[in-house]
């Protein structure tokens, strides 16, 4: 495809077969999308650009020249849940562009954008989320846990990153430490893989004051419990629960 004066085409790209119809594929495909690393090159292999949509390619197409990549923020709800977001075009001054974020990226994914004259890298960064942290495809939380819920059981209520909430059953005598999985509460997989769950750590509150009356009965309490120093059994087995809190830097600081 030659541009005007038997040059090649403007814009950076090299066409094969006859130039595309960008008016019409972009009423094909419902606007611009995005691609993860290209779309299909000559004789469908890797290498060109790609319209999002995921429909049939008439005319394939690849970028030339090195392509412009753009940071991207987005919060964790936009990431997990997928979403669509405005932004100015940088390959086209003035043009303002929707583009749709699949649901499942994460900080370091970066997107091809692809579509009329738009040809461009996203490379996504996820805000910090005050309450949930995500590891792979699960989502994790710290839910804080009364002295006496621990000890006696409770059922609690926890929030999900979608704005509700679950209804979590805590078994009498709950460590600290303990872990409640919600499945399927995750994140979704960008390949297409398992949902990920939403992963509950329980973290025992000790008080720092007490009434008269719970200092009673702590004191009753105390007087239950077995007398007498750890044995080398229990301080095995707070090795093997609690031994990955012990960091190299909490041993060389105390």
């Amino acid at each position: 495809f030659r541009g005007p004066g038997g040059g090649p085409a403007g814009g950076g790209f090299r066409f094969y077969g006859a130039p595309p119809d960008f008016e019409e594929l972009m009423r094909m495909f419902g606007g611009l999308g995005v691609d993860l690393g290209g779309g299909m090159g000559p004789g469908g292999g890797p290498g060109g650009m790609g319209m999002g949509g995921g429909g049939p390619r008439s005319t394939m197409y690849e970028q030339a020249s090195s392509q412009q990549t753009v940071p991207f923020e987005l919060s964790l709800e936009e990431a997990v849940q997928g979403c669509t977001k405005r932004m100015m075009s940088p390959t086209s001054p003035g043009e303002a562009i929707s583009l749709r974020i699949p649901a499942g990226v994460e900080s370091g994914t970066t997107l091809q954008v692809s579509g009329g004259k738009q040809t461009f890298r996203l490379a996504i960064t996820v805000r910090d989320h005050p309450v949930f942290s995500r590891q792979g495809s699960d989502l994790h939380m710290v839910y804080p846990l009364r002295l006496s819920q621990a000890i006696l059981g409770a059922r609690v209520t926890v929030p999900t990153l979608d704005g509700g909430t679950e209804t979590v059953t805590v078994p009498p005598g709950t460590q600290h430490g303990h872990i409640h999985r919600l499945k399927l509460k995750g994140c979704s997989d960008l390949n297409g893989g398992r949902r990920g769950d939403q992963v509950i750590h329980f973290a025992v509150q000790i008080p720092s004051t007490l009434t008269e009356n719970q200092r009673r009965a702590i004191h009753f309490f105390a007087e239950e419990e077995s007398s007498g120093a750890p044995t080398q059994n229990k301080y095995r087995e707070m090795k093997a629960k609690y031994g990955n809190l012990l960091t190299n830097s909490d041993l060389r600081h105390g």
